[in-house]
């Protein structure tokens, strides 16, 4: 419930201080629990954040992050969430993702 009422759809959730931060901004929090919310039932929550990663969901964006954490996360989160799911907007938007990560391969 915090999260959702003081960091919907930000990176990271601050509980103290009841605020937000912004890593990477790409929903790091949110995306990283979308599977935990399809196996754990939790129907309305999993709704919500499906349409956050439909409507809301910037992954063109020019800036640095860090490749470890984006991947195991955000990119981890939308294909386990499409494995679980078969929704195409999660594999979508993992290779949109991927398209833009890829030129951190390119050594």
């Amino acid at each position: 419930k915090a999260y959702k009422a003081y960091a919907w759809g930000k990176d990271e959730l601050l509980p103290i201080s009841r605020d937000s931060n912004e890593w990477f901004n790409l929903g790091l929090t949110l995306v990283d629990a979308l599977d935990t919310m399809w196996v754990m039932g939790l129907s309305e929550e999993f709704g919500e954040a499906r349409e956050w990663v439909a409507e809301e969901m910037v992954v063109a964006q020019d800036k640095d992050v860090n490749l470890f954490e984006t991947t195991i996360r955000v990119m981890g989160g939308l294909l386990s969430t499409y494995y679980l799911t078969q929704d195409e907007l999660f594999l979508e938007r993992a290779k949109e993702l991927g398209d833009r990560l890829l030129p951190c391969l390119d050594t």
